[in-house]
């Protein structure tokens, strides 16, 4: 195998937990079991579950980390498959898989409703490149919901690392994105809330993303001086549809790729089925 393949894909120092590409691919090639519907402890484990069984054509159920909501476990058993031989090999399969992943929405409209998605609505918005392969992410999503989803394959498609910053403290986020040359952040707003200002700008970050809940344009201003070399950008996304819009202000604008399935009716935003995940009908 080739493209140094030994360079991080995940670190949680908090967990003590590290994975590399090589560690990757040998777990995802060897596993005999796909936990489906299960609450999980970790990062690292939730990571390596979800992967193997996107890679895998195995269908699963994503609940929160430590969640009471996960009462039944259950695990599917894989069966004369064909093992990969490559990471490219896993990347690929990941990209073309037929899993259908089960997600949950936050509620705050109404009843939590479970949505069901397939991969390719899921990396709709991924970009792959030269531009992007030297990206290092700090990890600040739930693994388990949309974004932190989108993140992952955006970060895995370009070979990238991972270091994981979710509910660590102030102090120990800066001295990981100081330590580790972080070019990438995407996070929600009470996140950077708690994060800026910082004392020492962060000159390594290229891009901070912000998304699930609104932002205002004081926040904007101190992230931008604590990351000075930073493009700031407000994503727009939902449970139901993933990210569908970005901007560098507060006023967001359709792209052209989706703007016939998108529309605005009497101040209420009507989404083209095609750009949504399925809700479960048998629940």
């Amino acid at each position: 195998m080739k493209n140094s393949i030994d360079k991080i894909f995940y670190l949680n120092t908090a967990q003590n937990s590290k994975v590399t590409y090589e560690d990757l691919f040998f777990f995802i090639r060897n596993v005999n079991s796909i936990k489906t519907n299960y609450s999980f402890t970790n990062t690292k484990d939730f990571i390596l579950n979800f992967l193997s069984s996107v890679f895998y054509n195995v269908d699963i159920n994503l609940h929160d980390l430590n969640s009471l909501n996960s009462k039944i476990d259950s695990s599917k058993k894989l069966k004369n498959v064909s093992r990969p031989k490559s990471l490219e090999e896993i990347i690929i399969g990941i990209k073309t898989s037929k899993s259908k992943i089960k997600l949950y929405t936050s509620g705050t409209t109404g009843q939590p409703k479970e949505i069901i998605h397939n991969i390719k609505n899921l990396s709709r918005e991924v970009r792959e490149g030269d531009k992007f392969k030297n990206n290092i992410w700090a990890f600040a999503y739930n693994p388990t919901h949309m974004a932190g989803i989108q993140v992952l394959f955006q970060g895995l498609f370009n070979k990238n690392s991972f270091y994981d910053v979710f509910e660590l403290t102030k102090d120990q986020i800066i001295n990981i994105l100081h330590s580790n040359g972080i070019t990438n952040i995407s996070a929600t707003p009470t996140f950077f809330r708690l994060l800026v200002p910082i004392k020492e700008p962060i000159i390594s970050v290229k891009n901070v993303s912000l998304g699930g809940e609104k932002s205002n344009n004081e926040l904007q201003k101190k992230i931008k001086e604590s990351f000075p070399n930073a493009k700031v950008l407000n994503i727009y996304a939902s449970t139901e549809a993933g990210t569908l819009f970005s901007t560098s202000g507060n006023y967001f604008k359709i792209s052209p790729d989706i703007r016939e399935f998108v529309k605005i009716v009497d101040n209420e935003l009507i989404i083209h089925k095609t750009l949504l995940g399925n809700i479960d009908k048998n629940k």
